[in-house]
C-alpha cells in the first residue's frame, strides 16, 4: 500500500542537499530579500514615506538606505505592542488589518537616529525628571566655580605614575548608584557596562584631562583631593554617560520633555534651571 507520508518524508531526504545548496545561491538570497522589501512597501498605506523627527524636528524618510536619515520607531507602549525591533518586525509582517491593529497598539512614535538613540527605553519619565534634578544640581556648582576658579590650576603640572587608580578607592565608593537611572555601578570593575563613569561637567575649569586619565596619574593627596572635590564629577551607568550629551545638555532635556509630552500630556516635570551665566572677570 502506497504511503504518501512515508514518500514525502523520502523525498524530502533525497533532495536535502540540494535544498542547502539554492539557499545558497545569489538567487535565493535576492529572493529573499525581495519579499522583505515588499513587506515594508505594503506598509506606506499607513506609514508616511517622509515625515519629520516628533524630538528634534529635522527631516527623516521611511526605509532610507542610510540609518542616519531613516526613520527610527519608537514603541511606546512596550507592555500590548510590539516587543522587538519594529522595524524588524514590519520586515516581518505583511500590512493586513490584524497586523495593522498590532501596530496601532503599540503607540508608535517616529524620531530620528540620534533621538531614539538618546532616549531610554524604560521609565522614561522617571529618568528625564531625574536628569533635570542632575542637571540643575550641577549647573548651580559649575555657577559656584566659575565665579571663584583660580587660573592657578591650569598650570599646575603633575607626573604621571602607575598604580595610583587604585589608590583612590575608599575616598571614592566601591558602589554607587548612578545618579539619572538608579542602577547599582562601581569603581573600576572588569565589566564596562557596571563601572562608574564620570561625569565631566565641570571638571575643564580644573582639569584638562579626563577623569579616569586624571586618577591613573596622581595619589590622592589632600591637593589632589580638594582638586577632585572642586570638579563634583557625576557618577553615572555607561549607558546614562552615553546618552546624555557633554555640550547643550539643557537643550536636549528640554527636547525630551517636549517628547514626552506628545503622548503624556499630563506629566509633570520639575522646573529646569535656566542656562548658567558666563564669569563677570
Amino acid at each position: 500500500m502506497f504511503n504518501c507520508k512515508e514518500y514525502g518524508k523520502q523525498y524530502y531526504l533525497d533532495n536535502i542537499d540540494k535544498r542547502i545548496a539554492y539557499r545558497k545561491t545569489d538567487k535565493c538570497k535576492q529572493g529573499a530579500l525581495a519579499i522583505l522589501q515588499r513587506r515594508l512597501v505594503s506598509w506606506l498605506t499607513i506609514i508616511p514615506e517622509v515625515t519629520f523627527c516628533e524630538r528634534c524636528g529635522i527631516k527623516i524618510y521611511y526605509n532610507a538606505h542610510d540609518k542616519l536619515k531613516s526613520i527610527s520607531f519608537d514603541c511606546r507602549n512596550i507592555e500590548d505592542g510590539i516587543k522587538v525591533s519594529p522595524h524588524n518586525w514590519l520586515r516581518l509582517h505583511y500590512y493586513n488589518p490584524k497586523n495593522l491593529l498590532i501596530w496601532n497598539n503599540s503607540n508608535m512614535g517616529c524620531l530620528c537616529y540620534y533621538c531614539r538613540r538618546v532616549l531610554p527605553n524604560i521609565d522614561r519619565e522617571k529618568i528625564v525628571v531625574n536628569r533635570i534634578n542632575y542637571f540643575n544640581q550641577i549647573n548651580e556648582i559649575k555657577q559656584f566655580w566659575i565665579d571663584r576658579r583660580n587660573v592657578d590650576y591650569h598650570k599646575i603640572k603633575y607626573t604621571q605614575k602607575e598604580g595610583y587608580l587604585l589608590s583612590w578607592k575608599g575616598y571614592i565608593p566601591d558602589t554607587t548608584n548612578c545618579q539619572c537611572c538608579g542602577k547599582k555601578i562601581y569603581f573600576n570593575p572588569h565589566d564596562q557596562m557596571e563601572a562608574v563613569h564620570f561625569d565631566h561637567f565641570i571638571s575643564d575649569i580644573f582639569l584638562s584631562s579626563g577623569p579616569t586619565g586624571w586618577l591613573r596619574s596622581h595619589a590622592p593627596t589632600p591637593e589632589k583631593r580638594l582638586i577632585w572635590e572642586k570638579c563634583y564629577f557625576g557618577m553615572l551607568c555607561k549607558s546614562c554617560n552615553r546618552e546624555l550629551p557633554t555640550h547643550n545638555r539643557r537643550e536636549s532635556i528640554v527636547l525630551d520633555i517636549k517628547y514626552v509630552h506628545t503622548y503624556n500630556p499630563n506629566f509633570k516635570f520639575p522646573k529646569l534651571n535656566n542656562n548658567i551665566k558666563p564669569c563677570a572677570h
